[in-house]
């Protein structure tokens, strides 16, 4: 018999600062994101920039502090309504 619930968790993080706040268009920006209680490992994090389809960045650093990711270019789907 299982007790409902038993294998549930959750897994907080927090996030005290991101910098730069502002990046290129082309892409290039690293990003250093800093905080408490990320996963060490690359495979398990995924970031994602702005409210843009599917722009996530290169998680080029990872521990449990600090988390640096390189921006891709924006989508072409977007561009047409930036100034």
């Amino acid at each position: 018999m299982s007790t409902p619930g038993a294998n549930a968790f959750s897994y907080l993080f927090t996030i005290t600062s991101i910098s730069p706040n502002t990046g290129s268009y082309n892409g290039g920006t690293l990003i250093t994101i800093i905080g408490t209680n990320f996963s060490p490992a690359s495979g398990d994090t995924l970031v994602y920039v702005g409210d843009t389809l599917d722009w996530f960045c290169s998680v080029e650093t990872i521990n449990s502090t600090v988390i640096q990711c390189r921006t891709p270019p924006i989508s072409s789907d977007y561009k047409s309504g930036v100034g």
